[in-house]
């Protein structure tokens, strides 16, 4: 439903309209253009090997981020209270997961957890080995179109983007 991609908060409310996207947006803009070049660094991947407990199968590639890009959401938090903004750990991507939106009783068999997690172990590798290379976009976008159907993914249209 979602592209990769890692949030630093979960939806906002804007019931206020463009005038909060505005604000948002210009505050996000002058806090981003300041941000020092500490980026986050990919730490490994998990994936339902990682997680037996919780019934959920996913492929996460886990990073560290720097305190500077909460620090960014707190701070649009506390200049827009009116917007709720929620925020969130910044701490992977959801590069895929199984029953998650959709409930099914299925369960994966360990054989090709096993070879799942072996491949995203063997496609993140580059990544990890080499962190300089890796490029971050904070992005701030609009739910264009929720879908309520797993094949069907979610539309945002792009308010702004800042290549860090």
């Amino acid at each position: 439903m979602y592209h990769p991609h890692s949030s630093m908060t979960g939806f906002i409310d804007l019931a206020h309209g463009s005038e909060l996207v505005t604000r948002i947006s210009a505050h996000l803009d002058s806090l981003i253009r300041d941000l020092a070049t500490e980026m986050p660094v990919l730490l490994g991947v998990n994936t339902a090997r990682d997680y037996p407990h919780e019934g959920t199968h996913k492929i996460e590639a886990k990073f560290n981020t720097p305190a500077v890009f909460r620090d960014i959401v707190n701070t649009v938090q506390k200049l827009v209270p009116q917007a709720r903004i929620r925020p969130k750990k910044i701490a992977h991507i959801s590069l895929a997961y199984y029953n998650k939106h959709v409930q099914t009783d299925n369960r994966i068999e360990d054989n090709a957890a096993v070879d799942i997690h072996e491949l995203a172990q063997s496609l993140l590798a580059p990544l990890l080995d080499n962190q300089v290379e890796n490029k971050w976009d904070i992005a701030f976008y609009e739910l264009a179109f929720e879908s309520s159907a797993l094949h069907i993914p979610h539309r945002f249209n792009q308010i702004a983007r800042w290549h860090l």
